[in-house]
């Protein structure tokens, strides 16, 4: 597809599995609810993720083969499944995460589990 950017509506409070998986143009996913796995796998280009507010949680390989080079992850997000966002240690991120010269932050209300998001 030829989407470049997207800003989702507060009312969405998920995006489905696979959802944007692919989108190899896509650069920039903003105002972003909570994610299921692999939603944003594959989006080759993909350098800056925002999430909302009301995010809880972030899926199994929600964002593999991405080029996040930015990520604003609010502290209201309780869980980020393993493998969500590989090379975490290579973004620059704010707000409630911080990720910073290749370890993980302070978990201040969240934290890493294994397994699958049903």
């Amino acid at each position: 597809t030829s989407l470049v950017n997207v800003v989702f509506p507060s009312s969405i409070e998920n995006i489905g599995k696979q959802a944007f998986s692919g989108c190899t143009k896509l650069e920039s996913a903003t105002n972003l609810p909570s994610v299921s796995d692999s939603s944003f796998s594959g989006c080759s280009s993909l350098k800056v993720v925002k999430f909302q507010d009301k995010a809880k949680y972030i899926g199994d390989n929600a964002l593999a083969n991405t080029a996040i080079e930015t990520i604003v992850i609010p502290n209201g997000v309780s869980t980020i499944y393993e493998k969500a966002i590989p090379a975490l240690h290579m973004c620059r991120a704010s707000s409630g995460y911080a990720a910073d010269a290749g370890r993980l932050p302070d978990p201040g209300g969240y934290h890493v589990r294994p397994g699958k998001h049903a």
